[in-house]
């Protein structure tokens, strides 16, 4: 008696069901590693942003000392 322990529709459904789900969590992780490219490349956007600022506040800085050390030797004068 050849009695086999699952006919091919059973099969059938038993292979379709975890490649559905693979598939789905597949577009997931796909989903995922877009918002992570997407999160790292506002991350390096902001550390860029925040380097550009960190200069130009130096650079401000830099003159307003500038500009107190001129007033100071004029005063001293």
């Amino acid at each position: 008696m050849n009695n086999p322990l699952y006919n091919d529709q059973e099969l059938v459904q038993m292979i379709a069901l975890p490649t559905k789900v693979l598939e789905r969590e597949l577009r997931n992780s796909m989903s995922s590693l877009d918002i992570l490219e997407k999160t790292e490349a506002y991350t390096e956007a902001s550390r860029r942003i925040i380097e550009l600022e960190k200069t130009r506040v130096k650079e401000k800085i830099r003159k307003l000392r500038a500009a107190r050390a001129e007033r100071m030797r004029l005063h001293l004068q």
